[in-house]
């Protein structure tokens, strides 16, 4: 097993922040936080739009960057730090329970498409599978990481020839 944390569906208003554990044959997802429990938790306002947007670079105020990055960081640190302190609690919960909208069990012939798009100084890496897209924020400055993250999953692919993955 792979376990991915702290992975953000976009967009993370209805997405939420998921932890995503790759087994042999399935994947299974569990949503740690809920959008709406982001957005009662703290106002994003117009820093809502950069958050869901982080795979556009351009994305950012001209008016006042400095200021809108800084509120950024203190939304990314609020929500990673929500999220840690939460996941054993919630994961035990979901694993007991299984609700429809906090834990998804995707057997691997149920995936067409696979890609890992790794980050850049402006970017965030990005985990997608079929159409959702979840922005790795936790591991965005970590190359080892993400290269074996990108190797599990191709090994993983391997065994599954309708699986498309770009990596």
């Amino acid at each position: 097993m792979y376990a991915i944390e702290n992975a953000w569906k976009v967009p993370l208003s209805s997405g939420g922040v998921f932890r995503i554990d790759l087994e042999e044959s399935y994947a299974e997802m569990y949503r740690i936080l809920s959008g709406k429990y982001i957005q009662n938790k703290i106002s994003l306002r117009k820093d809502s739009s950069y958050i869901e947007s982080l795979i556009n670079p351009g994305a950012t105020d001209p008016v006042e960057p400095e200021t809108l990055y800084n509120n950024i960081l203190k939304s990314i640190k609020f929500i990673s730090d929500a999220y840690y302190s939460d996941v054993e609690n919630k994961l035990k919960k979901i694993s007991n329970t299984h609700p429809e909208d906090e834990y998804m069990k995707l057997n691997y012939n149920q995936i067409n498409e696979i890609s890992i798009v790794p980050g850049t100084e402006q970017t965030v890496p990005e985990l997608h599978i079929n159409n959702d897209v979840y922005l790795l924020v936790a591991y965005r400055d970590n190359i080892t990481y993400m290269k074996g993250l990108s190797l599990q999953i191709k090994n993983i692919v391997d065994n599954f020839p309708n699986i498309k993955f770009r990596g």
